[in-house]
């Protein structure tokens, strides 16, 4: 029977608590299905199953008023089910331990014969350790491990149960996992990690891991450290990998590109060793330390055996281009650290959190990088600086573009085309000639607002001058020429301006 009330749980829940008792059917409709694979999933099918599903609806519906909190109505009831069918189980282990007479009758029931009395203890101790150990979790964390090993739920459902989002369940199961795994330690791989089958292995793989692709290799402004940006594979989240020196980000980027590198690179001296040693890259997994940072294992395939390999991401990553092997990623990993680019709460998030880091670093250091030691540009008349706004605006409608800008390598700002408060943008441009990477990432913002901005390019004209344009990212080939095309002919006739005004580039008065 389907849920035809549209009302939500607390608003039954609360119809129910002022009488109306019909309220209840709606609450049951919704919710019955699930309790009664619940107890299956823990007492086996059968008669007991739906008698102790039923146990469960009349106790929920005679302790409402004991209930805090309506909204986890679902979760309170999967709790009394759980409850009453742990109560019900112990009552069938006792009667398999009471002696040959029950040992028997369960093997007429169709069951397996009882424990021996020495397993059945052991069993007891190794239940215990398990019961300390998830009281030590937090309780958030101890609902959802409890409900995902114990109760046999699915991520999906318990979301649906708990009220939280997808991402939450899965990072509440990666963190209970690692704590649990230290404080059990020679139970955990037994009791957490049970050996699979190949065929549940597989099945494992292909729900923990995400297949990722290699985006594109950023490069930080004044910084040696590039980001290498994996995408996931048939969906939108990417995952960046910072701090990846400039080397390996270079000869990524010629792999993604399927250049050939000018020089034989350490990535491939490593490439070859493994061949020659008749080994193979399996796959390399993107994986979590305690903290932010992330770090890679490359899974090797060496006569049968699978050994195992750290390795630091940028590195990893390289190795698996080189070898023709595929990149995933842990999908804890991806939930937590992952991020949808086209989420605008998940980016103005980010945002806050990377423009707090900054402003720390900056309230942190001992003094600002030196000034630029490049003399200012000659000065431009007033007519001339009224054609370059006028390019600069032709170009940002071109491009559809937030803001245009013409700038100098000594700090200069020169002149822009649309909005922005000038003296920030000034403030940038200098910050860019003092190479104050922090500064200059922080100004940024201000200057091309990440909400109205996807990228912002820069194009050198003549020596020392640039213009940048911020521009909403371009998609398609015949958007990249068309882009290339307009950028190319703006900079022709900037820098045909500047150089027929000027003679050419000559340090002189402000302009």
């Amino acid at each position: 029977m389907m849920d035809s009330d549209r009302r939500d749980d607390v608003e039954l829940v609360a119809a129910v608590l002022a009488g109306d008792r019909e309220a209840f059917g709606p609450l049951l409709t919704r919710w019955q299905a699930s309790i009664l694979r619940l107890c299956r999933r823990l007492l086996g099918p059968g008669p007991q199953a739906e008698d102790v599903a039923q146990e469960a609806v009349v106790a929920a519906f005679l302790g409402l008023p004991r209930l805090a909190d309506p909204a986890r109505f679902g979760a309170w009831l999967h709790a009394i089910a759980a409850n009453r069918a742990r109560m019900a189980l112990r009552q069938r282990q006792l009667r398999a331990l009471e002696g040959p007479a029950s040992g028997a009758a369960a093997g007429l029931r169709g069951g397996e014969p009882g424990p021996a009395p020495e397993d059945a203890w052991a069993s007891r101790e190794i239940h215990e350790a398990i019961l300390a150990a998830l009281r030590e979790l937090p309780p958030a964390t101890r609902e959802t491990v409890i409900g995902f090993y114990l109760l046999g739920y699915s991520y999906q459902e318990l979301a649906e149960l708990l009220g939280t989002p997808l991402s939450t369940v899965r990072g509440r199961l990666y963190h209970g996992r690692r704590q649990l795994r230290q404080t059990l330690r020679p139970l955990a791989e037994e009791v957490l990690t049970p050996r699979p089958t190949r065929r549940e292995e597989h099945r494992m793989e292909t729900t923990a891991l995400i297949d990722a692709d290699v985006a594109f290799v950023g490069r930080l402004a004044f910084s040696t450290d590039c980001v290498i940006m994996l995408q996931e594979r048939g969906g939108p989240r990417q995952l960046g990998l910072e701090g990846v020196d400039a080397a390996t980000g270079e000869a990524v980027e010629r792999l993604v590109g399927t250049d050939q590198p000018l020089a034989p690179t350490t990535h491939d001296l490593l490439a070859r060793l493994v061949a020659a040693l008749d080994g193979r890259v399996e796959q390399v997994t993107i994986r979590r330390l305690v903290g932010e940072a992330l770090y890679a294992v490359i899974m090797l395939d060496h006569g049968g055996r699978r050994p195992d390999v750290e390795a630091r991401p940028g590195d990893a990553v390289a190795l698996a281009l080189l070898a023709g092997a595929p990149i995933r990623i842990e999908a804890a990993v991806m939930d937590t650290a992952g991020f949808d680019p086209n989420d605008r709460q998940q980016r103005r998030l980010r945002d806050e959190l990377e423009l707090e880091r900054l402003r720390q670093r900056i309230a942190e250091r001992a003094a600002p990088p030196p000034p630029s030691p490049i003399a200012p540009p000659p000065s431009l008349d007033p007519q001339v600086r009224q054609q370059v706004k006028d390019r600069l605006e032709r170009l940002r409608a071109d491009l559809d573009g937030w803001l245009a800008l013409l700038t100098h390598d000594s700090g200069t700002l020169v002149a822009w085309a649309g909005p922005g408060n000038p003296a920030t943008i000034a403030r940038y441009c200098q910050a860019r000639a003092d190479r104050d990477a922090d500064l200059t990432h922080l100004l940024m913002r201000e200057v091309f607002p990440p909400d109205q901005v996807e990228a912002v390019v820069v194009r050198a004209v003549g020596q020392l001058w640039r213009v940048e344009v911020g521009i909403a990212a371009d998609e398609s080939d015949q958007e990249r020429e068309q882009f290339t095309q307009r950028t190319d002919l703006a900079v022709q006739e900037l820098e045909t301006l500047l150089q027929a005004r000027t003679g050419g580039i000559r340090p002189s008065a402000n302009c």
